[in-house]
């Protein structure tokens, strides 16, 4: 790990250091799949790993997108037409809604959007 702060203190080189990344990424998935690495040697890399993604946020998991409230209308009003058994425009609420960039969930809990 000692080439990627090499290259990261060489006036931030990103683009070399991502390629030491990839070599030691590479390289230790063989070992690993060989059984070349020890249990001790297998966490060490692990730990290097997080000190990596800590910088470049590669593992970092996404924040819960909020769902818009002209978004969560719909989805009432779709409810609301499901029940009156006004099932085109219930489907008109979901085209409209996965136009958008949303998907429609129905769960034992009642229905949720989820981002697509």
């Amino acid at each position: 790990m000692d080439k990627v702060t090499t290259a990261l203190d060489d006036d931030l080189n990103v683009a070399a250091a991502w390629g030491h990344i990839f070599d030691w990424v590479r390289n230790t998935n063989r070992d690993l799949s060989e059984g070349k690495l020890t249990p001790q040697q297998a966490a060490a890399h692990l730990t290097a790993w997080e000190s990596i993604d800590a910088v470049f946020g590669v593992g970092a998991k996404q924040s819960i997108t909020e769902v818009p409230a002209e978004l969560l209308a719909l989805l009432d009003e779709r409810e609301a037409a499901r029940k009156a058994r006004n099932f085109k425009r219930a489907d008109e609420i979901r085209s409209e809604l996965k136009a958008k960039g949303w998907v429609i969930e129905d769960t034992p809990k009642g229905p949720k959007l989820k981002r697509i």
